[in-house]
């Protein structure tokens, strides 16, 4: 899975390896614009992409707003719901940002095909090699549905 390397070529295969083989599903975003870098088998399966290359290149809002990925899959009041959660998300990035911390949260949230879940959700900032940039957020998500129940 070397789609980052070519972008953030001093992130190197470290993050490739980490991405793919986390136990959640887990992403790696490009700060600047925003598109998903690196996405593994259990973010593609949760959307039910044939593949990562279907992920790779897509924004938050190819996801979960009106016209998005969630779009053919959700009743109209879940499909609301799914709006606000960008701004949820656009503001943990932001604190991520502004801190240059890890940021993690629980929530709730639907799955593609309407389930309710328990998730955690860790936010970490990837800096470029003088530590002052943030050049990347590495997502980790975590289904914590069953340890709840």
């Amino acid at each position: 899975m070397s789609h980052i390397s070519g972008q953030l070529p001093c992130v190197g295969s470290c993050v490739d390896d980490f991405v793919e083989n986390y136990v959640g599903a887990c992403h790696l975003k490009d700060i600047q614009t925003g598109q998903y870098l690196l996405g593994n088998f259990n973010i593609v399966q949760s959307l039910k992409f044939e593949s990562v290359d279907n992920f790779i290149g897509l924004t938050i809002h190819d996801l979960c707003s009106d016209g998005g990925v969630y779009k053919n899959h959700l009743n109209p009041s879940i499909l609301d719901w799914k709006n606000k959660e960008i701004e949820k998300i656009k503001k943990l990035e932001y604190q991520t940002q502004s801190t240059k911390q890890p940021v993690s949260i629980k929530g709730v949230y639907f799955t593609i095909d309407g389930f309710i879940q328990f998730e955690r959700m860790r936010k970490v900032p990837v800096l470029n090699h003088e530590h002052r940039k943030i050049i990347a957020l590495l997502t980790c998500m975590q289904d914590i549905t069953l340890q709840l129940g």
